[in-house]
């Protein structure tokens, strides 16, 4: 059957996976006068009839890849397709297959091998059907469309003018906006709003035939003229906004003026619309006076981005004098909030903002106090509270709140807690001092009996040699221990978070009570017989245990009546307890989980709820003024907060008290070993050692120790003096042993002589001091080392074989 002859090739997409089969059939289309696109399998196919869109698809039906029920649904699921009919050609025959054939959207089913005749019999018929539904759709859409357009004239004519204009009214009143017409002149026509009559500071009759400017003030007459110029020249809205007095008050309007125009579009006057804008002006000023008051303040208003580096959309003016920084350097991306949090402080932060965004908490936090480095490079402190804000889809999109610059409240803090430390020194000194004279006496009454003995040349038993070496050396260990601690209660320095069990914790604050505190405070302690892990400052947690033990015991003795006999009992308990509620009104630091309790109990005089409701007020205190300053309890809530526990107090007044700290469990840890000094192995060398220090007995003991190990030594008794033995013996010299703290010339003065004459000079430090920022900051200059005083011969072997030969 042949092809009717429109005048047009028609297209078909032939689709199979043999060749043969697609030249005899695209042989016998061509010869019909069919244009052909051919693929090789159904993914082929999906897209070639996509991009050439043909008039039919004979497609085969087993094809690698994609087979030709997956490739017909896909064009029918693509709307630029799905019209195109498909025709399925397949030696498949069963009903079933071409039942598959027709659901997956064909039009038609040919078995092969297929007859020429039925095969375009049947193209041309469905071809003719498709070229039908095209022209009806066509006629459809022109009726649909001729329909649509008479139908929208009559109701465009049926509209109700009258309505309208009730309707119109109605909107107009029911607009806060006043709305005025005018004449080219500025002359009212006609006022709209007659129900507003009584917000218009004059009767509406009062407008209407007269020009504005007989009706206004003459200097907001004259914002309106040139207003009014303006709109007539340049055809453009123009808004005016002036003050106007009403009963003694100013009130702030704010009116747009538009061109009318009539049906031909011809200017025929002005639409005045009228915003009362006072409440708007009293805002605007608020909010002018907050930026102010914000912009004078060490407060920071920033929204950041939930991005990498939080990005900053909006950031207060007040940026540039704290941070350094311009509000265009954040807003502009050169500066993200990322770079100027502190490097040791960017992952807490991160971690922190983490935990949010995947944990339950509310949309309100805070962050710990972190630092910041300015863009003159001076550290900061903040205090950070932030909200979340979210999208529709619950999404956090971004951060925004205050950053508080803490820097001075910091300080002043380090020096609270500095000035408290030593209160505690002061106190605990007593016993100290008791403690270093049984010390020494044993110390100087073992030393006299071996004095006498060798000057009257008696012989001293291996034995009894012996057992006078171990008192001293015991009593020596003990008093170090003692200084140890005293130096870590006085010494300055940022919290350093370790791993810490509180058995050993509560151990160490007791040995220092038993040796201070009044003998007649019974200590009770009550250990748990496992490791009781919490991440805190090792120093920061003793002193504030070792605070409320003092307080304690104060409370069992100084704080009695004359009258009242001293002493009782100080518990101090370790137990488990489960937080199942959070109480924010009553614990900031309070969170559900796991904690561990350190409860110090006294027998003393107790406290009455009104003074129990005072004692964390910093300079608060029921003591004498000779035995405190109040510090104490302020102190250990701050010191509690920064280690992220809480506080409970119980008391009654004459029969005791119970403070209870809940620290956070610290779970899968590794438990710190001390270093033992009897683990050292002891390093012999070799080579000539200079050891420059001011104090005689250490520099003489040095010298003997380091023979001992094989060195040969010079000594020198102050900077100067070493300076000078430098220069001459400089090429012989492995190391030198200096001395931080002399007269004259200071450690830090000598190492920089040394090293002038000899820039890879080895020099060991050594102070009694903890390591502080002086000895840090000549670590930084090229100091190899640093030890501690006093030495033992296995420390100083491993401290001085380390710096000559490493």
């Amino acid at each position: 059957m042949p092809m009717e002859n429109t005048g047009v090739k028609r297209h078909i997409t032939v689709v199979d996976d043999i060749p043969e089969n697609i030249h005899l059939v695209g042989a016998l289309l061509r010869e019909q006068g069919f244009m052909l696109s051919i693929a090789g399998d159904g993914k082929q196919a999906v897209e070639v009839v996509q991009n050439n869109k043909p008039d039919l698809v004979l497609m085969d039906v087993m094809m690698p890849n994609m087979d030709g029920y997956e490739a017909c649904i896909r064009l029918k699921q693509d709307p630029l397709t799905r019209d195109i009919p498909v025709i399925f050609m397949s030696a498949l025959t069963e009903p079933v297959d071409k039942i598959k054939g027709f659901n997956a959207g064909a039009v038609d089913y040919l078995t092969k091998p297929v007859h020429k005749e039925e095969m375009l019999a049947r193209i041309n018929t469905h071809l003719t059907i498709g070229a039908l539904h095209k022209k009806l759709e066509v006629a459809n859409a022109k009726l649909e469309e001729k329909v649509r357009l008479r139908t929208k004239e009559l109701e465009t004519k049926n509209l109700d003018l009258e309505k309208n204009r009730e309707i119109l009214n109605s909107i107009l009143s029911s607009m806060d906006d006043l709305v005025f017409a005018l004449d080219r002149n500025g002359v009212f026509l006609n006022f709209t709003q007659e129900s507003h009559e009584d917000r218009l500071y004059k009767p509406s009759k009062a407008f209407i035939g007269k020009s504005y400017k007989e009706i206004l003030p003459q200097d907001i007459a004259d914002t309106f003229d040139k207003a009014i110029t303006l709109l007539n020249n340049s055809g453009k809205p123009q808004q005016v906004d002036y003050p106007l007095s009403f009963e003694g008050k100013v009130r702030w309007f704010s009116a747009k003026l538009t061109m009318r125009l009539d049906n031909l579009g011809s200017y025929t006057g002005i639409t005045a619309v009228i915003r009362d804008v006072t409440e708007k002006k009293i805002a605007a000023e608020a909010l002018r006076e907050a930026n102010k008051i914000i912009n004078r303040s060490p407060v920071v208003v920033f929204l950041r981005q939930n991005k990498t580096g939080w990005p900053v959309d909006l950031v207060s003016q007040s940026v540039d004098r704290i941070f350094g920084y311009s509000e265009s350097d954040f807003i502009s991306g050169k500066v993200n909030y990322s770079d100027i949090i502190h490097p040791e402080d960017r992952n807490r932060f991160s971690n922190e903002i983490a935990q949010i965004i995947h944990g339950k908490s509310p949309d309100d936090f805070s962050h710990k106090p972190y630092r910041i480095v300015t863009k003159e490079g001076k550290t900061k402190w903040l205090d950070d509270r932030t909200q979340i804000r979210r999208n529709r889809e619950g999404i956090i999109t971004h951060f925004q709140g205050i950053v508080l610059d803490i820097t001075e409240q910091k300080r002043t803090e380090d020096q609270l807690r500095q000035v408290q430390k030593m209160e505690t020194v002061g106190t605990i000194a007593g016993g100290l001092a008791h403690d270093f004279n049984n010390l020494l006496g044993g110390v100087l009454a073992v030393l006299s009996l071996l004095r006498s003995k060798l000057e009257s040349n008696e012989t001293i038993k291996e034995a009894k040699l012996k057992k006078y070496i171990d008192i001293m050396y015991s009593a020596s260990l003990r008093a170090t221990n003692t200084v140890k601690q005293l130096l870590a209660l006085s010494r300055r320095q940022e919290l350093i978070f370790t791993p810490i069990d509180l058995n050993k914790v509560i151990q160490q604050v007791i040995n220092i009570c038993e040796a201070t505190i009044d003998k007649s405070v019974n200590i009770v302690p009550h250990f748990l017989n496992h490791e009781v892990m919490v991440e805190a400052d090792l120093t920061a947690l003793e002193q504030l245990v070792l605070n409320l033990c003092v307080n304690s015991a104060h409370a069992m003795t100084i704080m009695r009546d004359e009258n009242e006999t001293w002493g009782g009992d100080l518990t101090i308990k370790l137990a488990a307890e489960s937080v199942n509620e959070v109480l924010p009104d009553r614990h900031p630091n309070r969170k559900v989980g796991e904690y561990w309790v350190v409860s110090i109990e006294d027998t003393g005089v107790g406290m009455e709820s009104e003074t129990l409701s005072k004692i964390f007020d910093p300079f608060f205190t029921t003591k004498k003024i000779e035995h405190g300053t109040g510090l104490g309890l302020a102190m250990v809530l701050s010191t509690i907060s920064q280690l992220n526990g809480f506080i409970d107090v119980v008391s009654k007044k004459g029969v005791g008290s119970t403070f209870s700290i809940h620290l956070p469990v610290l779970k899968d840890h590794l438990a710190a070993q001390n270093e033992v000094d009897k683990d050292i192995k002891q390093h012999s060398g070799e080579g000539l050692i200079l050891v420059v220090d001011d104090e005689f007995v250490f520099r003489t003991a040095v010298e003997e120790l380091l023979e001992e190990l094989g060195y040969r030594v010079i000594l020198a008794a102050n900077g100067l003096e070493g300076v000078n033995l430098f220069k001459q013996h400089y090429q012989d010299i492995s190391a030198v042993l200096l001395d931080l703290s002399m007269p004259r010339m200071s450690g830090k003065e000598t190492f920089i002589k040394l090293r002038e004459i000899d820039p890879s000079v080895k020099v060991l430090l050594t102070s009694g001091y903890w390591q502080n920022e002086r000895i840090q900051e000549l670590t930084s200059l090229g100091i190899k080392g640093f030890i501690q005083k006093p030495l033992t011969l296995k420390k100083l072997s491993k401290a001085v074989y380390s710096t000559v030969f490493d």
